[in-house]
């Protein structure tokens, strides 16, 4: 595993694609079996390529890479809403297998804070009981819990799974 070490970013152009969605899904291949257990069905949670493709050419998305030496060693892919990138709500993030628990993830967030400024807000729901995830946002990017969902708390017409959330906010960026 190496250490975080200087990089950029930029956002995704189309010709680094390929390299975006295979380091996005050796990403995951990596990190689930650690995260999570053995037991989590790799296969079945590691995005695939046409869904990763579908993101990337979408109008109301964008994503944003680390890049390092040429390699894409994190990214985001995230919604947009309006003509600017005023609220962000992650669709992927990750990064890459060697530089998984490097700190590079607070780097990025602190990066992104300085060097783009149309994000003027950051938005996204975390489970509640991935306690890894809650403290790297909260404690280490400075993202606020605004509210905690559950099925008894759902917001009027979300019919999404009976698992508890928190939904997370950074503003000001």
């Amino acid at each position: 595993m190496r250490q975080a070490q200087d990089f950029h970013l930029e956002y995704l152009k189309e010709d680094d694609y390929d390299l975006f969605r295979r380091t996005l899904q050796a990403a995951y291949r990596y990190s689930i079996p650690r995260h999570y257990g053995e037991f989590m069905p790799i296969d079945l949670l590691t995005p695939e390529e046409q869904e990763i493709t579908d993101f990337l050419q979408a109008k109301r998305t964008s994503s944003i890479v680390a890049k390092s030496n040429g390699a894409i060693i994190a990214g985001i892919t995230f919604l947009t809403k309006g003509d600017q990138v005023v609220v962000g709500t992650p669709i992927y993030l990750f990064t890459a297998p060697a530089f998984q628990n490097t700190g590079i993830v607070s780097k990025f967030f602190l990066k992104m804070s300085k060097q783009f400024h149309d994000i003027d807000l950051w938005e996204m729901n975390i489970y509640s009981g991935d306690h890894e995830l809650v403290n790297l946002f909260v404690n280490r990017c400075g993202f606020e819990i605004i509210e905690f969902l559950n099925p008894h708390h759902r917001k009027e017409g979300d019919n999404s799974s009976s698992d508890s959330n928190y939904v997370l906010r950074k503003d000001n960026f």
